[in-house]
């Protein structure tokens, strides 16, 4: 299975928090708000977070203003991105991780290969790197760069898609996120000291 796997609903993505030899924080890449939105550098909701707003496409190089995201994204006959499933005929963005021994040329890989991940020599079965440009001028170091991969059940843009059709059952389900919260659960962490 593909990570993460099931309805395209869910979603990872690459949190980045470098600290400076006080321990300070210098630079947060993947953080979110209260409500489980993706915020970038300066606090604010990262428009691709919104209804109607962008897709963020798969990132082989990310800068303080970017986060890779791994998730599906549906598309309509068209080739428009659609959160409604019984819209979808197909992928606009599918980047999700693949499973180790992954083999492209059988009948069932092809069938399920990736989509949008061509310019990255590096994705492929069981690993995607992802590199990271960072202007870390004006601090000092030694620093910590500590990665997080977070997963998220309920991707904050799906929802809001789904709120914004208005129906009585969407903003049910809204009201009972919120409620509840949306809050990311961790995969998997590392940390580096950095001279």
């Amino acid at each position: 299975h593909k990570l993460p796997t099931g309805i395209p609903v869910r979603r990872i993505w690459l949190g980045l928090v470098v600290t400076d030899g006080s321990g300070a924080e210098v630079v947060r890449l993947g953080g979110i708000d209260a409500e489980g939105r993706l915020v970038g550098a300066d606090g604010a909701v990262l428009p691709s977070e919104l209804a109607g707003g962008p897709i963020v496409g798969h990132l082989d190089r990310v800068t303080e203003d970017d986060v890779q995201v791994w998730e599906g994204v549906l598309a309509d006959g068209d080739g428009r991105p659609t959160w409604l499933l019984m819209r979808a005929e197909g992928w606009a963005k599918d980047d999700r991780l693949l499973p180790s021994g992954f083999e492209p040329r059988s009948a069932e890989g092809a069938r399920v290969l990736p989509v949008g991940t061509g310019g990255d020599a590096d994705f492929g079965p069981g690993a995607d790197t992802v590199h990271v440009d960072l202007d870390l001028a004006g601090a000092s170091g030694p620093f910590e760069v500590r990665a997080t991969v977070w997963f998220q059940p309920l991707s904050a843009r799906w929802a809001a898609e789904l709120e914004a059709s208005g129906t009585p059952e969407a903003l049910a389900l809204g009201a009972m996120v919120r409620s509840v919260g949306n809050a990311p659960e961790v995969v998997a962490t590392a940390s580096v000291n950095v001279p």
